[in-house]
């Protein structure tokens, strides 16, 4: 359902106030993208971290719109500032994966202030596909501004409450539906691409993957 000429920028959320399990290396769960079928292992069960879903499923979109042959683009604030421009191609989806590979949830910047400094990335009409386990509702208002800025949003939101934490994502889901915004849940222990396969939470389609 994305515009197919647009750019697609995905925007994993790694400020450090966003995450609650500790930290864990995220290079394992990333070079699984990248060995040959025969390396694989036969099951692999990510750690539970949000941290390492967030990347995971960012590193995940990102290979699968670029092997749609879409121009996707990668924004984050960890523990550097990242960005890679839109580009297509199997040497895209290299450098994106080797960024993420070292990417850490020691960002000092909320999702919604970082995209608002970031604004001049996006053209009217660019995909943003926002992957977030922060709850906070208040992304409901940065989100809104990107929409009235003539962006096409999508918000993944990690449930933290599955991660152990108090708080659920399903309030701010239901206020991004609330706002016809489109959102997508993943729970600890789902499986990624079934997960972005399901009914999204504003319009009952499939969209994602």
């Amino acid at each position: 359902e994305l515009d197919p000429m647009a750019d697609i920028w995905i925007v994993p959320d790694m400020a450090i106030f966003s995450h609650i399990a500790p930290t864990h290396p995220i290079s394992a769960s990333l070079s699984l993208n990248t060995l040959p079928a025969w390396m694989r292992l036969e099951e692999f069960k990510l750690p539970e971290s949000t941290e390492e879903y967030t990347v995971t499923i960012a590193a995940s979109l990102a290979q699968y719109f670029l092997r749609r042959d879409r121009a996707v683009g990668l924004l984050a604030y960890g523990q550097s500032n990242e960005i890679v421009q839109p580009d297509r191609g199997e040497r895209q989806l290299t450098r994106m994966l080797e960024t993420m590979a070292v990417l850490r949830a020691e960002g000092q910047v909320a999702l919604q202030d970082m995209l608002h400094a970031q604004i001049h990335l996006f053209p009217r009409g660019t995909t943003v596909i926002a992957i977030t386990s922060n709850p906070d509702e208040a992304w409901v208002t940065g989100a809104r501004q990107l929409v009235r800025r003539g962006l096409r949003l999508v918000t993944v939101l990690v449930d933290s409450k599955s991660f152990g934490s108090y708080r659920s994502a399903e309030p701010l889901a239901t206020l991004l539906q609330a706002n016809s915004m489109f959102a997508y849940m993943v729970k600890n222990g789902d499986d990624i691409g079934a997960a972005l396969s399901q009914k999204n939470v504003r319009t009952g389609h499939y969209s994602l993957a």
